[in-house]
């Protein structure tokens, strides 16, 4: 059954992206890409000014899906793939909710660590397996918290229980440091401002944040975002704090 409706749902797909709108939403997103990559790297820069050393955290954010194969908001009603995006009023419905939970997660996570969460950035997405997600980094003053591995579980299961009432998902990275060692790819966890293959990493893992999700659009009303970031840290006079 869950084949067959992936089967249907690409099918929809392909018909939506063969449209002449859809052509051009293609063309305005090429020239957005360059703009928010490039803008992603300077924020990324900005806090290594901010701060010498950042503890690094990339969570992914989903929802459950039961055996039926809907995907269930918070009022209780079921959302089916294939009905979902044939019907997209009832998916602008639920990315209303969606974007209220990210944006709550991200109040009670400035509430908790208060300055000492020095910047973020968010990407929306859409697919076959998850429907809307969210791929997330986080940045923490690495002087003030270290233990990057639990705080991402933390903050995990606070989407999970807090945000979502149990009917989040997550996936922590930061558990996964041997996977990415294997390839020379860590990302995440400490990071000095001086570590240049670690930085080059990260920026890397955070361009991907920037690549466009085509379908994501069809499922949304116009001018909504699916790209964010926090502002910039203000700058510190004497320069940014040292070892």
């Amino acid at each position: 059954k869950e084949k067959y409706s992936n089967i249907k749902f690409l099918e929809h797909l392909k018909k939506e992206v063969t449209s002449d709108k859809f052509r051009k939403e293609i063309q305005q997103k090429r020239k957005a890409i360059s703009k928010n990559k490039q803008s992603l790297l300077r924020y990324i820069e900005s806090l290594f000014e901010y701060r010498s050393r950042l503890l690094v955290l990339r969570i992914d954010f989903s929802y459950e899906k039961d055996a039926g194969g809907f995907f269930t908001t918070s009022d209780g009603k079921r959302i089916d793939l294939i009905f979902g995006a044939k019907n997209k009023d009832l998916l602008e419905k639920w990315s209303i909710e969606v974007k209220a939970q990210r944006d709550q997660l991200i109040q009670k996570l400035k509430k908790k660590y208060k300055k000492d969460l020095v910047g973020y950035v968010w990407k929306l997405e859409y697919g076959t397996d998850k429907a809307f997600h969210y791929h997330m980094i986080f940045f923490l003053d690495e002087s003030k918290h270290h233990q990057d591995v639990r705080i991402a579980q933390s903050i995990g299961e606070m989407w999970k229980h807090e945000i979502t009432n149990g009917k989040g998902i997550y996936w922590n990275c930061n558990a996964k440091k041997k996977h990415f060692e294997k390839n020379g790819r860590i990302a995440t966890g400490k990071i000095k401002h001086d570590d240049h293959e670690l930085r080059e990493n990260l920026n890397i893992m955070a361009s991907y944040l920037t690549k466009p999700d085509y379908f994501v659009k069809l499922t949304l009303s116009d001018g909504s975002r699916t790209f964010g970031k926090g502002g910039k840290p203000k700058k510190i006079k004497l320069g940014r704090p040292r070892e």
